[in-house]
């Protein structure tokens, strides 16, 4: 997706929490194939945690270090209740 200081693929449009989660999930189906321990710090940290609500089956483990609970603006954690994964 050309995170960080990667260059931006001309393909991808969003970069969106959406199209981060489906990026994540990819890459793990695709490469890893089976459910990881996903860390997230910072900003990667509400990354991780969506995909863990979206997809529990792919994640093993989840480790989230100073995480702003914030995503598109709008308050993360307490918006809905989160599943014990």
């Amino acid at each position: 997706l050309g995170w960080g200081l990667t260059q931006r693929d001309a393909r991808v449009t969003s970069f969106g929490p959406a199209a981060k989660r489906q990026h994540l999930r990819s890459f793990i189906l695709e490469k890893i194939k089976q459910p990881v321990t996903l860390v997230g710090a910072s900003y990667g940290a509400n990354v991780a945690l969506d995909l863990a609500i979206q997809y529990p089956d792919l994640v093993s483990r989840l480790i989230l270090i100073n995480a702003p609970t914030y995503i598109d603006g709008l308050p993360f954690v307490g918006a809905r209740k989160l599943p014990k994964i």
